[in-house]
C-alpha cells in the first residue's frame, strides 16, 4: 500500500488521469489539427496540456488503439485520416481482402509484398504431407485500406496441389495480387472452404514497423487453412488484423438452440440430449 491507496486504486486513479488527459487531447485535436497531419513532439504537447509525458504517453497509446491516432514508426503519431472500420467477415463464401475492401468503399493497396520459396518447417510438413527438405511457398503483404495498415498476412502453399506445379512468382505484378483469383484463374483452384482459430497477440518488431503500431501492441490474429470444395489443403496462413482499424462480421451462424427466455421452441431436429451418469 503506498500513499494510503491499493495497488488496485492506484491503477484506478491513473487510469482516470489519463482518460481526462485523453478528453483534453481531443479537444485539442479538434480545435487545432486536422485529419492526417502530425501531432507536436511528445515534450511540446506535455507542456501544452500541462500533463507528465508518461502519463501523455499512455492517453496517446489509448487513442492509437481506438484508432484515432496513428504511429508511424520512426516518423511521429499523426490523427487518422479516417475513422471507419474494413469489416472482415467471417462465414459465407471466402472473398479477396482488397476486393472486398474496395467494394466496401475503401482505397486498398498491398505493400511490402514479397513471394519466395522457404524450406519447408516441421509444422507445414505435417499439414500438408511433405517430406524433409521440400519447399514451399511463402507470401507475405500487408493491406493498406485508406493509407493505413489495417491486416498483416503470411501465407503458406505446397508446390504441388492436385499434381499441378504450383509456381507464385507472378503473384504481387499488375493486378494479380489477391491469392484466391490468382490459383483459380491459373490453375483451376478455388477456395470454397476455411477453417479458423482467433487469438490475441503482442506485435513484435517486424510487425509493429510493417503496420506502423507500437512494440507490443495488441493484435487480433487469425490462424486459417484453407480447402478446395472436395477437402484439397490448398493454403495455410497467419493473418494479423490492427484493433481500432477493422471489426469481425460472423456470417452464416446456425443456431441450433433458441433460448428458452424467448418463448422459441427447440428445433425437433436436434434436440439437445442430456447424457446421465451412473452414479
Amino acid at each position: 500500500m503506498v500513499s494510503g491507496l491499493t495497488t488496485a486504486q492506484m491503477g484506478g486513479e491513473v487510469r482516470r488521469i489519463s482518460t481526462a488527459v485523453e478528453r483534453d487531447l481531443r479537444e485539442l485535436i479538434n480545435e487545432s489539427f486536422v485529419p492526417g497531419s502530425q501531432l507536436p513532439p511528445e515534450r511540446e504537447l506535455a507542456l501544452l496540456l500541462h500533463v507528465s509525458r508518461p502519463t501523455l504517453r499512455e492517453s496517446v497509446a489509448a487513442m492509437c488503439r481506438t484508432g484515432e491516432l496513428e504511429r508511424r514508426w520512426g516518423v511521429g503519431t499523426f490523427i487518422a485520416t479516417s475513422k471507419r472500420r474494413l469489416a472482415i467477415r467471417i462465414g459465407g463464401v471466402p472473398s479477396p481482402f482488397r476486393q472486398d475492401a474496395r467494394e466496401q468503399g475503401f482505397d486498398a493497396r498491398y505493400e511490402n509484398f514479397e513471394t519466395e520459396l522457404v524450406e519447408s518447417t516441421e509444422a507445414s510438413r505435417d499439414l500438408f504431407g511433405l517430406t524433409n527438405g521440400e519447399l514451399v511457398w511463402r507470401v507475405s503483404r500487408t493491406l493498406y485500406v485508406d493509407d493505413r495498415p489495417a491486416v498483416d498476412l503470411v501465407e503458406i502453399l505446397p508446390c504441388v496441389i492436385k499434381g499441378k506445379d504450383i509456381d507464385l512468382s507472378g503473384l504481387g505484378k499488375e493486378e494479380d495480387q489477391d491469392l484466391i483469383p490468382f490459383m483459380f484463374n491459373r490453375y483451376d483452384l478455388l477456395l470454397s472452404h476455411l477453417d479458423l482459430r482467433l487469438s490475441v497477440e503482442v506485435a513484435d518488431a517486424e510487425v509493429a514497423k510493417r503496420c506502423h503500431l507500437d512494440l507490443g501492441s495488441p493484435l487480433i490474429v487469425s490462424q486459417i487453412t484453407g480447402r478446395t470444395s472436395d477437402g484439397t489443403l490448398l493454403v495455410q496462413g497467419q493473418l494479423k488484423y490492427v484493433p481500432g482499424r477493422i471489426e469481425i462480421v460472423i456470417n452464416d451462424v446456425d443456431v441450433d438452440y433458441p433460448s428458452v427466455a424467448s418463448g422459441h421452441e427447440v428445433s425437433k431436429k436436434r434436440k439437445p440430449q442430456i447424457k446421465r451418469r451412473n452414479r
